[in-house]
Order: C-alpha cells, then structure tokens, then sequence
C-alpha cells in the first residue's frame, strides 16, 4: 500500500477564527447561541468536527523556525553530552533527553488489536527524544530542569521555552473550536486547562547506513497518542495513518496511509483521551512513522506538542457524544469508567514503558505525577 495516493487528511484555515466575533453573553453554547459565530467561523467548527469524526486528523499553518534550528543544533551534539540531559529517574521527573520508548503498548490498555504491525518492533527504537513540561508549579509536574553543558546551543532554553508558549497558545484555541463542535460551553477546555500537564518533545530519527528491509522501514511503530490532542510540525514525509474501512459486502479492511507533508502546517491528531471523552465519536488514530529505505538514508526531525489537561479532571462522556437511550438521557451507552485525566495518562505511559497499572492504586497515579 506504499506509494499510493496520500490520505486526504484536510487543510483547515483556521483565520477566520481569529476574527472578531459578535458580542456574545458567556457562558455561551453552540446549540442556542450559534449566530454568535460568523458563518466563515461555523464552518471551520463544522470542518474540524467531520475531520476528527472521520479520520482523527487535519492540518493547519504554522511558524516556527527558531525552535526548529534549537532542536536540530542539540541532536548535534556528542553521545556523551546530549547523555547529561537524560533524567536519572523517570518517576521523579519524566523529561529532558532520552534515546529509546516503546510506543505501540499504550493503545493496549483499550483492548485494541488494530495496529498490529510487523515492522514495528524492528526500528522502533531507532530515535532519540528531548522533552520538557509545563511551567506551572499547581500542574502537579516536577519544575523544568536545564543542564549548562559546554556546547549546548546559545539560545536552546529561550526558543524551547518561546515555542512551549506559542503551542500554549495554539492549543488553547483549538479546544475552544472543539468546544463549539461538541456543544459544550465555550470555555469548557479552557477552563481545563489551568494546570495543564502538556509536554513538548523534540524527535530526531538516526539516518539509517544499512537498513534492513529493502523496500520500507518502519521508523517509530504504530501507536496512539495518549492526551487530548497533538500538534505536530515535521519537516520530512513519513507519518502514516491506519484507516478502518468498511465495504459493501459486509467485511472491513485496515490499510496505511501516508499523511501529506504541506510546507509551513502543522499536523493535528486527537489523542486517546479525547476519543474515550467523546465515547469514541472522535477517533484517536494509529499512526506510525514510516518510510522508503533510501529516504530513511536521511535524518528526520519533528516536534511534537502533546496536550495533556488538569490532571485532577474527570474524564466522564460529553453529554453530545451519548446516543439515547430508554432513559432519554444515554446513561446505558457510557463505553468508559470514569477516570481522571492523570490517571489515564500515567496508565498510558506506564504501559508504554513495559509497566502494568495496579487496579484501585489510582491514589499512587496522582502522587507520581
């Protein structure tokens, strides 16, 4: 399936979302107060609800070339210096460098067995991380750390920092759109996002002298994302998308796309929180990084924003995402428990290292985090 026509992942403008709105009395809802929004701005909430219940992706503009010049100066960098950036203790503090995670057990935890791969344990590996967290003291999430190494970029802490913020920013209206699609209050998200945990992390894909397969390898295997959304800006093709498919007989079928690479986009996929508090009216998306041998001869750079909410949040189905019921109110349709939002993410990211999650320890989870 490699080769074929890219999957029609769309291009959203979102400038007419940042034009002014007509006054408006909060709290305001989409369901009774929709001529708040001009009709430019209801078909940009209308284009980001079909994207995310259709396919879990789309694009939009992005600028960001400092960090871009930050984060390739640093992969730069001897094996020796970029290894006293490496946290000594993960549970302590879960960022800074790293050269190796196991992505495709996360989705696990949902019982899913989409996203087999056979490819996916041979490459996984091959790439090295460096992440920070929020700044935010009440996000329950350890201070940033920044190690003063002989040769690290002049600027590296100032553009990350600069970047971390913009996507702060970004993130934020993103989820006042997806507020509108989901007829919650408009400062629903927002007002989830207060304490935040999101993390940013920098991807540098090692170039490949030998590869081992002749025709594709599978550079980061197939996985989910964890929170509730990421934003992604890649400079080079590769992201995959796995899409169910149903047919008119009556069977399925599962195929890989590849994800268009638009200069000046980001690239923005739910992640699994988002398709369990929506009761899977949203999709979170298999994807993987993969590409031709000759390509993978080549570095590969990206960063990625994963946007992680308060972590004492109760995550219980949207009451727009519950089908009726005998009771009329969608009660008996709820495919999730109730969890908190830093329970699911710790969960996941356990299960990512290899660990289980011991059942009623949910009081551990938060003091971890």
């Amino acid at each position: 399936n490699h080769g074929l026509v890219e999957m029609p992942v769309p291009l959203i403008d979102l400038a007419p979302w940042f034009a002014s709105k007509t006054e408006q009395s909060p709290p305001v809802t989409r369901s009774d107060n929709v001529e708040a929004l001009t009709k430019e701005q209801q078909e940009v909430v209308q284009n980001v609800n079909q994207a995310c219940r259709e396919v879990g992706f789309f694009m939009i503009q992005n600028v960001m070339e400092e960090a871009w010049k930050a984060s390739k100066d640093f992969f730069a960098l001897s094996s020796e210096e970029k290894l006293l950036h490496k946290t000594m203790n993960e549970a302590e503090y879960p960022y800074g460098y790293e050269q190796s995670e196991t992505l495709v057990k996360g989705k696990a935890l949902d019982g899913s067995n989409d996203m087999i791969d056979n490819d996916s344990l041979a490459l996984q590996d091959l790439k090295e991380t460096f992440a920070i967290g929020p700044y935010n003291p009440d996000s329950g999430m350890p201070p940033r750390r920044w190690v003063q190494t002989p040769n690290l970029p002049k600027n590296f802490q100032r553009s990350l920092e600069r970047y971390y913020q913009k996507m702060e920013s970004l993130a934020l209206v993103l989820l006042e759109i997806f507020s509108w699609a989901l007829d919650e209050e408009v400062s629903f998200f927002k007002n989830r996002m207060t304490k935040h945990q999101s993390a940013l992390r920098l991807v540098h894909y090692y170039p490949l002298a030998e590869p081992k397969h002749a025709s594709h390898l599978v550079r980061a295997g197939a996985h989910t994302d964890y929170g509730a959304l990421t934003i992604l800006a890649a400079q080079d093709r590769g992201l995959e998308v796995l899409l169910h498919q149903q047919h008119e007989n009556g069977t399925a079928s599962s195929e890989w796309f590849p994800v268009p690479l638009i200069p000046g986009t980001f690239i923005i996929n739910l992640g699994d929180l988002m398709q369990r508090w929506t009761n899977d009216k949203w999709r979170s998306t298999a994807h993987r990084v993969a590409m031709p041998s000759t390509d993978a001869m080549e570095q590969r750079f990206s960063m990625a924003f994963f946007v992680n909410i308060n972590g004492d949040t109760l995550i219980e189905p949207l009451q727009s995402c519950l089908d009726d019921d005998e009771d009329g109110n969608g009660s008996n349709n709820i495919k999730y428990p109730v969890i908190t939002a830093g329970e699911h993410l710790m969960a996941k990211h356990l299960a990512s290292m290899g660990e289980t999650v011991e059942k009623g320890d949910s009081k551990s989870l938060m003091d971890e985090l």
